[in-house]
């Protein structure tokens, strides 16, 4: 627990998940919401995906949510052209409470 701007937060990791990306070709660059299912997450619940591994050069995790309880929604950034691109990566994800 840590305190940000006179109120107590903490941080506990919930789980670690595996999100995949796949494309034959993608011309232009782009966010893709990638799902994948986490049990222990309900919706509304603030979060952050923390690569365990490194991501790709040209691709960027960005935010991560969950609007339907069980459902992680995490936003890859991906280069204007992708050929037959490819790879998965795993995340920590942390929920963060007050």
């Amino acid at each position: 627990m840590f305190m940000q701007g006179g109120m107590a937060v903490a941080a506990q990791a919930i789980g670690d998940v595996t999100v995949t990306f796949s494309t034959a070709l993608a011309v232009g660059a782009a966010n893709r919401q990638l799902t994948v299912s986490l049990p222990s997450l309900k919706a509304g619940d603030v979060i952050s995906a923390r690569p365990l591994n490194a991501v790709p050069d040209g691709y960027d995790i960005g935010a991560a949510y969950c609007v339907t309880d069980g459902v992680l929604v995490v936003i890859i950034a991906h280069p204007a052209l992708v050929v037959n691109g490819s790879f998965s990566i795993n995340l920590r994800i942390i929920r963060i409470t007050t």
